[in-house]
């Protein structure tokens, strides 16, 4: 197959990447200002990603069509979102609000998780499966730490705090119930269990890795 695709928000427009051919295309959208964050539902195929300048999240199809604005006020700095795809919600982060908030992509109700023992958050993952229903966040301000709850913002509980200065990216391997994280200042990219168990480093080179800002994981990739 030759389908196998990754897409990245590269500021000004959306890329997709694919792996199988080392091809790069730019998905047919109007210029941005400063895309920062990006998540794909795959069961719709939906693209979200948002403008830190606009202050705007956006939706289209995953081939560049039906562009349409998600949330368009009441927010500042997002700088990652996660989209449930089962329940049809999307999540996200916003530093300059110092937030966790959700919106129901069908209904438009929209709540702050959390916003207090919030300063710098970061990356954003959920597990929406029925028996797991998690949500994972990053923070890498005052006491820098991965933190988890259920997608209702119950059961808020700390994963990671040891060995972390600025983690900048997770994502999930589901299968294994795994989280992976990467942290900006050590360079480092290490996974734990969902419990926050089984801490394990993958990779640590400041030489090939310098700053990662995002993760992503597809089967041995």
């Amino acid at each position: 197959a030759t389908s196998l695709s990754v897409l990245i928000a590269s500021r000004t427009s959306v890329v997709q990447a694919n792996l199988r051919v080392s091809t790069y295309s730019t998905l047919p959208l109007p210029p941005f200002r400063s895309l920062t964050a990006i998540d794909v539902d795959v069961r719709r195929s939906h693209v979200f990603f948002s403008d830190t300048v606009l202050k705007k999240i956006f939706r289209c199809t995953i081939n560049g069509t039906n562009l349409t604005e998600v949330v368009a006020t009441g927010i500042d700095v997002v700088e990652d979102i996660a989209v449930d795809w089962l329940a049809g919600n999307l999540y996200w982060t916003d530093y300059g609000l110092e937030t966790i908030e959700v919106v129901s992509l069908a209904a438009g109700h929209r709540m702050v998780l959390f916003s207090e023992n919030i300063t710098n958050p970061r990356a954003i993952e959920v597990d929406p499966r029925e028996g797991v229903r998690y949500l994972f966040w990053s923070d890498w301000g005052q006491n820098p730490r991965i933190e988890r709850s259920s997608l209702d913002g119950t059961g808020r509980t700390t994963l990671v705090t040891q060995k972390l200065s600025w983690p900048n990216a997770l994502t999930v391997d589901y299968p294994n119930r795994r989280l992976y994280f990467a942290d900006a200042r050590m360079d480092f990219v290490e996974f734990c269990n969902y419990d926050g168990s089984g801490r394990h480093q993958v990779f640590a080179n400041d030489h090939f890795l310098r700053h990662p800002h995002s993760l992503t994981i597809y089967e041995d990739w």
